[in-house]
């Protein structure tokens, strides 16, 4: 499973988005906003004993977007009862750790 992420490497990576957050496609394609999570946050999720070997990131850059990433949720574990709450454990983790910037 994945998430789809900009990276924020620079003022530009965020026009990028407000620009797609305020363009007209019959609406506004991010209504209720974007969250923003510092990597550091991703990073220590990824050194977390819990969540070790769960959770990853990579940049994966598309044509009209260099900016574009992906949060990576792993599956290690045989039951996919534990899987589904781990994943809903790191989505919480992520939640209470993100800033949410709303369109104009």
């Amino acid at each position: 499973m994945e998430l789809s992420i900009n990276w924020y490497d620079c003022e530009a990576a965020l026009l990028n988005l407000s620009m797609k957050l305020n363009e007209k496609k019959g609406g506004i394609e991010y209504k209720g906003g974007v969250a923003q999570v510092k990597r550091e946050h991703l990073d220590r999720l990824k050194l977390n004993s819990k969540y070790r070997g769960r959770i990853d990131y990579e940049r994966c850059r598309l044509p009209d977007n260099e900016h574009h990433g992906n949060i990576l949720f792993l599956n290690k574990e045989p039951s996919e009862k534990r899987v589904n709450l781990l994943h809903r454990m790191l989505c919480n983790q992520l939640a209470i750790n993100a800033e949410i910037l709303k369109p104009d």
